[in-house]
């Protein structure tokens, strides 16, 4: 079982490797992954899986949560802001690094599912405002560590 910060970090993993108009599974197991069938095929899967764009933002929506959620919790620890350094300060320096490099990784695929979503004004707005959310968090990592 993994933890969650190695949850967040393999869906955000996987939403940087979305490609331009490629769309992004959310219904399994509260697992991301890429969709990679095309044309009635893809309808029908997402149909049958319930996999609809309101299930994505909530996804993502969820996503971004966690990822404001437990950098703070890394940010706010009492081992990062001590004066020697210890094991934990090391460690907790080395998840926000690893949190860090994936925010900015996961912008791109943002980017590519407001291509995908062009001409839905309403997901196109959630994602923008989502990928401010994580800019916002982004700057407070690099702010603070």
């Amino acid at each position: 079982m993994s933890s969650p910060i190695d949850q967040v970090i393999i869906k955000l993993s996987v939403l940087s490797r979305l490609p331009e108009h490629g769309r992004l599974i959310t219904s399994s197991s509260d697992k991301f992954s890429i969709d990679t069938s095309y044309g009635v095929w893809q309808s029908v899967r997402r149909w049958f899986y319930q996999d609809s764009r309101s299930a994505m933002m909530h996804s993502l929506s969820k996503l971004v949560n966690d990822v404001i959620f437990l950098s703070d919790t890394l940010l706010d620890s009492s081992h990062l802001h001590s004066e020697i350094q210890t094991s934990e300060q090391t460690a907790i320096l080395e998840q926000l690094s690893r949190l860090e490099e994936c925010i900015q990784n996961s912008f791109q695929g943002l980017v590519n599912l407001q291509t995908t979503y062009s001409t839905d004004a309403q997901i196109s707005s959630e994602l923008e405002n989502l990928a401010k959310h994580l800019e916002i968090q982004l700057r407070k990592i690099q702010k603070r560590k």
